[in-house]
């Protein structure tokens, strides 16, 4: 590796593309896979650690969008980890693999979220993962949370055909977040790419 290296060296701004603010996915369902995951010690002094998803958006508009999911699974308090391994859960079952042996079985495999737009505590509008839901549901139910009403009645009219009756993963609305201006997870917040 070369330490030396400059990388302003001949670089030149003028002959890139400026960068597009990051927007909030729209409310709807989105076909996702999880692409890693990084395990973190909590910030806040809490004793314990979580793990950080990195989910990936596979199809339409906004394929390779990323959404940070933020599990505090090794928590001291018994209702933050009940309610990380409950989201765990939901996305395992979405994913089908009930009980996975390890954490890289759920890497790749398709599964539906439900995004929602909703304000945090700071005032941020953020997306957030309302549900989870398996691949075979993808375009089962149109995503246009945003459209009016009669063009939602129309699509959900085009797309009506008998299905199995499949009950949600239901997540507990949890951490999986976005605003506009951040990229990056920090703490116990995740953000979409």
């Amino acid at each position: 590796m070369n330490l030396n290296y400059d990388p302003f060296s001949g670089f030149d701004p003028s002959k890139v593309e400026d960068k597009k603010p990051l927007e909030l996915l729209p409310q709807g369902r989105y076909l996702v896979h999880v692409e890693s995951f990084e395990n973190k010690p909590i910030k806040n002094g809490e004793s314990g650690s979580g793990t950080n998803f990195t989910i990936v958006v596979r199809d339409g508009e906004h394929v390779n969008r990323k959404i940070w999911l933020w599990l505090n699974m090794n928590h001291n308090d018994p209702k933050t980890k009940g309610w990380a391994e409950q989201e765990a859960k939901a996305m395992c079952n979405a994913i089908g693999i009930p009980k996975p042996l390890a954490i890289q079985a759920i890497f790749g495999k398709p599964f539906v979220v439900e995004v929602i737009c909703k304000t945090d505590k700071d005032g941020e509008m953020r997306n957030k993962i309302k549900s989870y839901h398996p691949a075979s549901e993808w375009n089962a139910v149109p995503s246009n949370a945003g459209a009016p009403a009669a063009v939602q009645r129309q699509a959900a009219q085009a797309y009506a055909q008998p299905q199995q009756q499949q009950t949600p993963a239901q997540g507990g609305g949890g951490t999986a977040t976005a605003t506009p201006a951040q990229q990056r997870p920090r703490g116990k917040q995740s953000w979409m790419g």
